[in-house]
């Protein structure tokens, strides 16, 4: 059997007051009561179980949330009049933290005990993750239709010898005679920003532009923007590495 948290003690001086205080900023169900315990339930099932007690020794209790999530409660406590901070020593009056690339703040609750909200990272990394795959994909296949749909109106391409390509001009490429035999982005890492993320990378490939052969390996770097509903490729900084790829491109031309 796995070990998991099922449930913790929170002291309060009115812990249905306090419950409901919780609930209402992370968006879970209001907690009924009163009662000796006043559970609030988290979504991994993990209650918090509010009691009443005469004196409060304050302590502090951390959540994570996604993006969605963590937009709704920013603005739940803001409407409520709550001051958040950066810093769990209520440093940075009315401002969040972005450690590891993800948002977070703290807050107060009706007891002083200290709340803190932490952008879940699996939460901001998916979308990053399968823009990737997408983008891949597209190269690979010569898939226009789906490069037309990832690329940001202004993307702005960055050649190996420094020319910049538009967006119109990225399209064109398979047009004009490019033709990967083989495609693959491998060894990246991602930093996520908010509404952005920076992504650099190994490039790998074989194939041919109008006869010349364009095969090689390269070190890019993707850079990612959120639109309305999706993110999307704002773009691409393409740069030569040392010629040692041979075995890298024959292991990419054995998985197609």
């Amino acid at each position: 059997m796995t070990v998991a948290l099922d449930h913790t003690i929170v002291h309060a001086k009115d812990n249905l007051a306090s419950a409901q205080f919780l609930a209402r900023i992370l968006g879970l169900p209001a907690p009924e009561g009163p009662g000796h315990f006043t559970p609030v339930v988290t979504h991994n099932s993990v209650a918090l179980d509010f009691m009443t007690v005469s004196h409060v020794s304050p302590q502090h209790y951390a959540f994570t949330v996604g993006s969605a999530e963590f937009d709704a409660a920013y603005e739940r406590v803001r409407a409520q009049g709550v001051t958040i901070y950066a810093w769990p020593d209520r440093s940075g009056e009315g401002e969040m933290n972005h450690r590891g690339g993800q948002r977070g703040f703290y807050f107060d609750d009706p007891d002083r005990n200290l709340m803190e909200l932490i952008e879940h990272p699996e939460d901001t990394m998916a979308p990053v993750e399968e823009l990737i795959r997408s983008w891949i994909e597209a190269e690979r296949n010569s898939d226009i239709t789906t490069l037309d749909r990832l690329l940001t109106a202004d993307f702005t391409g960055v050649g190996p010898l420094g020319y910049t390509l538009d967006r119109a001009q990225w399209l064109a490429r398979y047009e004009g005679g490019l033709r990967m035999d083989t495609f693959d982005y491998i060894d990246y890492a991602v930093r996520v920003y908010r509404d952005a993320a920076v992504v650099i990378g190994t490039q790998v490939q074989t194939g041919s532009h109008q006869g010349n052969d364009v095969s090689g390996r390269f070190r890019v770097t993707l850079f990612a923007t959120r639109d309305a509903s999706s993110l999307l490729l704002a773009g691409c900084q393409i740069s030569f590495m040392p010629p040692n790829q041979a075995g890298d491109i024959a292991a990419i031309g054995a998985q197609q």
